[in-house]
């Protein structure tokens, strides 16, 4: 009787009954077990166990001329390409298209990448090649290891964020306000693109004009900045005193000429003539339209000078249809059915 071994090392994923005997078993016999498969071992470094019945059944007549252990242990041979390797040359990759310098945190999520990578056999040499073009988000790459007469390829991902600070507003701004830290919180987001309209910085932020409207909570990009605030002396310089006739008269207040013998009323200062509005003819304004638990705030400008609580006329900047509401405080209007 021929002797069977209780662990087999075999190359390939098919197991045939011939690879159970020792090299002394006759060529003839040894060609008649080839047509015998007992297993299949998909994976390198893959095993599978066959017990003494499951065995003597798959040789079926043969069985009678081997002596069969209690079980055989049958090993496929092969290589593994560690995972440490792999994400070092991916750092290296990544980092190879992030400019030095740039703003922010960078960070590499590896988590996906394998723990290592099973070959048929050891590697004779190995690549990682870029697949995509892109700096930030999901990187894509293809590792192809030449193994003798087998190449094996394997798609291998990792995902590139950037961690940068950032200006958000804190409550609705309109066109050409200048913003103070005071209208801004600094919050912390993660980039995973290299957006044509980049977010800014706090520091780029302070002391600039906006160029768009935007609403509580919004993140400034460049494109909403305009130029740096004009200094306050230069923006409220308004001559102290002129004479009445100088000045246009509101459209609710006309002056009666003075009757013969009378003296003319004393020159008015601008300053005491116009402080008493609180809305003037041209400012920009936020309209209000509360209907039940619904309140909404949109761009409007004024056509008329008015006090706290006066109805006034308004333009409604979003789509250019003439308004009416009452003055509710400095720069704030609410609606009023017509």
């Amino acid at each position: 009787m021929l002797p069977v071994k209780s662990t087999v090392l075999v190359t390939d994923g098919r197991v045939d009954a011939s690879m159970l005997v020792g090299s002394d078993a006759a060529p003839s016999v040894k060609a008649a077990l080839a047509k015998i498969p007992v297993g299949f071992i998909s994976e390198p470094l893959g095993s599978i166990t066959l017990h003494r019945s499951e065995l003597s059944q798959k040789l079926g007549s043969f069985a009678g001329m081997f002596e069969l252990p209690q079980r055989v242990q049958v090993l496929r041979k092969g290589a593994m390409l560690s995972g440490e390797e792999l994400a070092a040359k991916v750092r290296e990759l990544c980092f190879e298209r992030i400019e030095k310098g740039i703003a922010g945190d960078v960070q590499i999520d590896l988590s996906s990448l394998p723990h290592h990578v099973v070959l048929p056999e050891p590697p004779e040499s190995w690549t990682l090649t870029p697949m995509s073009s892109n700096r930030l988000g999901m990187r894509v790459f293809q590792l192809e290891a030449r193994c003798g007469q087998t190449t094996v390829r394997q798609i291998i991902q990792a995902d590139v964020t950037r961690t940068v600070r950032v200006a958000k507003l804190r409550r609705l701004a309109k066109r050409g306000e200048c913003l103070s830290a005071a209208d801004l919180i600094e919050t912390t987001i993660h980039l995973r693109n290299d957006q044509p309209n980049p977010v800014v910085a706090m520091n780029e932020v302070v002391g600039k004009q906006l160029a768009n409207f935007k609403s509580p909570g919004t993140i400034v990009r460049a494109s909403d900045l305009a130029s740096a605030c004009i200094p306050e002396q230069k923006r409220n310089s308004v001559p102290k005193a002129v004479a009445p006739a100088a000045i246009s008269a509101p459209d609710d207040h006309v002056e009666s000429p003075p009757l013969p013998g009378e003296t003319g009323p004393e020159p008015v200062p601008v300053e005491k003539l116009t402080s008493t509005y609180m809305v003037k003819n041209g400012d920009r304004v936020e309209f209000t339209v509360k209907t039940g638990s619904l309140c909404l705030v949109v761009p409007a400008k004024a056509l008329q000078n008015g006090r706290a609580g006066e109805s006034i006329k308004l333009l409604n900047l979003q789509n250019n249809r003439p308004i009416k509401g009452i003055i509710i405080a400095e720069g704030k209007v609410e609606h009023v059915a017509n």
